[in-house]
């Protein structure tokens, strides 16, 4: 199996003032983001699947 890599983000929070206006950026959310985190939980999910399963024979 090939060696998963992961390179942590730094969620960090937009702040908007009470006019609505933005204070300071937060981190990006997108869809490129989420299928990256889907793809990683996927393998490990596999992974995991798969050494319970040579555990078990």
């Amino acid at each position: 199996m090939e060696k998963l890599e992961y390179k942590k983000t730094n969620w960090v929070d937009e702040e908007v003032d009470g006019e609505g206006n933005i204070i300071k950026e937060g981190t990006p959310f997108d869809a490129d983001k989420m299928n990256k985190l889907e793809n990683i939980i996927e393998a490990l999910v596999n992974r995991v699947n798969e050494l319970t399963a040579k555990l078990a024979e």
